[in-house]
C-alpha cells in the first residue's frame, strides 16, 4: 500500500497497482487516490478490487484501470481535493445526486466533483477508465483562463458523453496519454513534456 504522504511524488509519472480482495483495503487505497468514501459491497466473497495505471506527479493527475469484481456502491459526502471522473469499459455505473440520476456506460462517463454528495453504483461487471484531477490543479488552471480569482467551488455538470462532440475527443486523449505510458521510450515519460499534456487535459475538462 503507497502511503498517502508520498504518494504523489516522482518523475514523469508513477505505476499505480493494486490487487485487493477486503473492503477496508479497498477504501484505504482508493481514499488515498480520490478522497473520503464509503464503499457498500453486495458479495464480500465475489469482492477483487483491482486499480492499474499512472500518476502523472507533475500535478498528481491520476490515470488507470478499475474493477471492484462484484456489485458496489460508492457513497461520497465531499471528496474533498480531487475530481473523479469515470468511463466503463464494460459493465455500467449509475450516479445518483439529490437532483439527478445518470446511466454511465460506454458511450456516457460521469464527473464527481468536490463538496457535492453523490452515490455511485457499479455493476459487478464493470471495468473503467479513472481520471483523478486534483482540486487545486483544477481551480489555478481556471483561474489562469478567467484572469481572475476562484471564489466558489468549480461544480461541473456530472454527465460526460464519449461518444459525440468535444467530450469524446477529451476520452480520446486520455486512451492516448494512457497508451504512450505504457511504452518505456515514449515521450510522455518526459516530465516537462507531460506536465503541458495534462494542462491540455484539464483545461479540456
Amino acid at each position: 500500500m503507497l502511503e498517502h504522504t508520498s504518494l504523489f511524488k516522482g518523475d514523469a509519472s508513477k505505476k499505480l497497482s493494486a490487487d485487493i480482495q477486503d473492503t477496508v483495503g479497498a477504501v484505504s487505497w482508493m481514499s488515498n487516490i480520490c478522497g473520503p468514501h464509503d464503499l457498500q459491497v453486495y458479495n464480500s466473497r465475489r469482492m477483487h478490487f483491482r486499480h492499474v495505471g499512472n500518476i502523472l506527479s507533475s500535478t498528481t493527475t491520476a490515470i488507470g484501470y478499475i474493477e471492484y469484481g462484484t456489485d458496489v456502491t460508492v457513497n461520497i459526502e465531499d471528496l474533498e481535493n480531487s475530481y473523479s471522473i469515470s468511463l466503463p469499459l464494460s459493465g455500467f455505473q449509475e450516479l445518483s445526486t439529490p437532483e439527478q440520476s445518470i446511466q454511465s456506460n460506454i458511450t456516457s462517463g460521469v464527473i464527481i466533483s468536490p463538496t457535492k454528495p453523490c452515490e455511485l453504483s457499479i455493476s459487478g461487471n464493470c471495468r473503467k477508465t479513472l481520471v483523478r484531477v486534483s482540486r487545486q490543479e483544477m481551480e489555478q488552471t481556471l483561474q489562469s483562463l478567467l484572469g481572475k480569482p476562484v471564489t466558489r467551488p468549480l461544480i461541473f455538470e456530472p454527465k460526460m458523453d464519449a461518444n459525440l462532440g468535444a467530450s469524446s475527443a477529451w476520452w480520446r486523449t486520455v486512451r492516448m496519454i494512457e497508451e504512450e505510458l505504457s511504452k518505456p521510450d515514449s515521450l510522455y515519460n518526459c516530465a516537462p513534456f507531460i506536465r503541458d499534456i495534462e494542462q491540455a487535459l484539464i483545461k479540456g475538462i
